[in-house]
């Protein structure tokens, strides 16, 4: 697997590069998590809309989740919950 940079924001808001980083504080990208969990990236991009896993945005389209729950995700062997169809 590549190598992923992080990055935090610090108190006067500027977005600095995180020398230390935990494993599963790493970003993943749609397709990465997809070829995880074997679900389609089309459907990470659709959870992400739908604010069912937390994410990061860098731009217009460059999209991130985090590793650690992807893995959580993949471990208790669980997905989001289905939306609720409102009437």
């Amino acid at each position: 697997m590549q190598s992923i940079t992080t990055f935090h924001q610090d108190s006067s808001r500027t977005l600095c590069r995180d020398t230390a980083v935990n494993d599963h504080d790493q970003l993943l990208t749609l397709k990465q998590a997809a070829a995880l969990t074997g679900f389609k990236t089309s459907t990470w991009r659709q959870w992400v809309y739908l604010k069912k896993v937390a994410s990061v945005k860098f731009g217009a389209k460059a999209v991130r989740v985090f590793k650690r729950d992807v893995t959580q995700m993949i471990a208790a062997g669980i997905r989001p919950a289905r939306h609720e169809l409102t009437k």
